[in-house]
């Protein structure tokens, strides 16, 4: 009973070191920075923007799609933006593995 009780405490701290590394390598692979009414994502070496994907920034009750964002090779920005919180919604890419991201923000 203790050694199974070890093996599933054992099992839960290394499940718990995988999530803990993952979350911080995505934080590793792009920079957001917000202005007044702006936001622009950066990917880091290696990683490049999804032009594909339906970008889109969620303020309040505003809703801004691909549209209206400039997506370049490696930053994507959007203007426009109302302040307060936001969510904004895109992915990035490295090499062909894509992964879409959620960022919760606030705009200035």
């Amino acid at each position: 009973m203790l050694r199974s009780r070890t093996l599933t405490l054992a099992t839960i701290f290394a499940v718990s070191a995988l999530c803990a590394s993952s979350a911080g390598a995505e934080d590793e692979q792009f920079d957001v920075s917000v202005s007044v009414g702006q936001v622009t994502l950066k990917t880091h070496s290696g990683w490049h923007i999804s032009k594909e994907y339906p970008w889109r920034l969620v303020a309040g009750d505003a809703g801004i799609d691909k549209t209206r964002f400039a997506l370049e090779e490696t930053t994507a920005t959007v203007r426009g933006a109302p302040p307060g919180p936001a969510t904004l919604k895109g992915a990035i890419c490295s090499g062909d593995k894509c992964r879409s991201f959620q960022k919760e923000l606030t705009i200035k």
